[in-house]
């Protein structure tokens, strides 16, 4: 089959993005033809693309192309590929009940089945989009278990924590790092937006206790690790054997329960640890999560869809909102792409402070040794107001710059936002 994937951003390592990254392969390696579609291209499309794999963040680039089945992820993409392709069946998957980009399109694209990851989302389609329960096919997230599998033994009692979060608050930073202060515990965060990393599995096999939500639980589950389910939407705490399949319900999101934890709070959910707890879940995820079942489950709804036949009758015809819509995202893949460049130099001017900080401790150093050999302060004093200064203009210079993004964010961003917001009621009037 020659099947199109569409996802609103194809960026950073994380979330949906990461879910096409593992499907596009898996279903090369199948022996179909993969094309991605996003309007926002980054380190995670770099890196399909390495596996030969098309990538555009043009869909018109590949419109005299067959497609046979479209795998559309975020509203926005699925309009594109209607408009580019309005005979070609959609399989829709949604990933998240909350963000505006997973809900489904407000203008009728005739999708043919909605994929979901959880039976959280199955019962808000249900109940929030009137979508009939037999359109709706339950997948699971999946995890490549040559990838994320243990390579050290986690230790008897936890020493080592790591937060696995793209949304590290300052409330949940305060619990968690507070209560392993208390027990002695070490504490490392990756995700975004300052320490995204590829190499997560890494990171996952160097402590005992994950704490994350959503796909991360499955990888830190598959690398026989303890993991507490906590993120800024609330908790579900400690998983163990008997509440696997419970929390899954929400896809470890933290809603099954939603607990609001103080530092006591968590404590007790980290008391909880245990090395046996570890090897049974990775047994459940070996059998529940994996590529081949999760893309064998894909591949039977593309040839159901497939076999029906059935004429498509889409509230939009061949190139109708294209443009409008190919105009905002355009407009927010630069606004983005600008905001990324703001943050970088601003992450710049940081380390190079940082860097001054350093040679001022080294230079306090040696003059330290001077004056236990000599008894003199020489010009240490002027030296340490020379780099002071230097340091104020350096910060200066960082507040300009954030400044600068929050300013954008307030202006640029929220035109886009009001553009589509119009965009929105416009198809609905369609």
């Amino acid at each position: 089959m020659n099947i199109l994937i569409t996802n609103h951003h194809l960026h950073d390592f994380a979330g949906s993005e990461l879910f096409t990254f593992n499907l596009a392969i898996e279903l090369r390696k199948r022996g179909h033809h993969i094309f991605c579609f996003s309007p926002l291209l980054g380190n995670i499309a770099d890196k399909i693309k390495e596996n030969g794999i098309t990538v555009i963040d043009n869909i018109r680039d590949i419109e005299n192309k067959k497609i046979d089945i479209i795998h559309a992820q975020h509203n926005t993409t699925a309009i594109l590929a209607r408009s580019i392709f309005p005979n070609v069946p959609i399989v829709f998957t949604v990933h998240g009940i909350l963000p505006e980009l997973e809900q489904p399109p407000s203008i009728d694209l005739d999708i043919a089945k909605f994929a979901v990851i959880s039976e959280e989302i199955k019962d808000y389609l249900i109940n929030n989009y009137s979508i009939k329960k037999e359109k709706i096919r339950l997948i699971r997230n999946f995890v490549d278990f040559n990838r994320f599998k243990p390579t050290k033994i986690i230790n008897k009692s936890p020493k080592n924590l790591l937060v696995l979060s793209n949304h590290y608050i300052d409330k949940t930073k305060n619990i968690i790092e507070n209560a392993c202060n208390e027990f002695n515990i070490k504490f490392e965060h990756i995700g975004l937006p300052e320490n995204s990393v590829e190499n997560v599995e890494d990171y996952i096999n160097n402590v005992d206790i994950v704490v994350t939500l959503g796909r991360g639980a499955i990888e830190a589950m598959a690398c026989e690790r303890n993991v507490i389910v906590y993120d800024m939407h609330g908790g579900d705490g400690y998983i163990d054997e008997d509440n696997f399949f419970e929390i899954r319900k929400n896809n470890f999101s933290g809603r099954r329960f939603k607990k609001e934890y103080s530092v006591e709070d968590f404590k007790k959910e980290i008391l909880k640890y245990n090395p046996l707890t570890a090897k049974k879940l990775r047994e459940i995820v070996l059998k529940e999560n994996s590529v081949k079942n999760i893309v064998d489950n894909l591949e039977s709804i593309y040839k159901e869809v497939l076999k029906t036949g059935k004429q498509i009758n889409s509230q939009i015809k061949r190139g109708e909102l294209f443009l409008e819509i190919h105009f905002l995202e355009q407009l927010f893949a630069r606004n983005n792409k600008e905001k990324i460049k703001q943050m970088n130099e601003s992450n710049r001017l940081i380390e190079v402070r940082d860097n001054e900080i350093n040679k001022l401790n080294q230079i306090i150093q040696q003059k330290n040794l001077e004056i236990q050999k000599n008894g003199q302060i020489a010009d240490l004093d002027q030296i340490i107001k020379q780099l002071n200064e230097e340091n104020k203009k350096l910060n200066y210079v960082i507040q300009q710059k954030e400044q600068e993004i929050e300013n954008m964010k307030k202006s640029k961003f929220w035109k886009l936002r009001n553009k589509y917001l119009k965009l929105k009621k416009y198809a609905k009037r369609k």
